[in-house]
């Protein structure tokens, strides 16, 4: 967490608008429950999601793609 704090700070430093928007993602691994939290951070959005690796490859693939598609 604290890494990425890290991170999002000095993106703040920059002047480009693309920066002042990144946004922070913490990912886990879990075999039960999948979570999907959000919180914001100054102007950056920070996510805490799992993916549950006690499924198949095909949905473990789905999950992955859910996570990094742009919005």
């Amino acid at each position: 967490m604290y890494q990425l704090f890290c991170y999002l700070i000095n993106q703040s430093n920059n002047d480009l608008p693309l920066t002042k928007q990144a946004k922070g993602i913490l990912l886990y691994p879990t075999i039960n429950t999948e979570y999907d939290l959000h919180y914001q951070y100054d102007t950056h959005p920070i996510e805490i999601k799992t993916i549950n690796l006690n499924q198949r490859w095909d949905k473990i693939d789905t999950r992955l793609k859910e996570i990094i598609e742009v919005e």
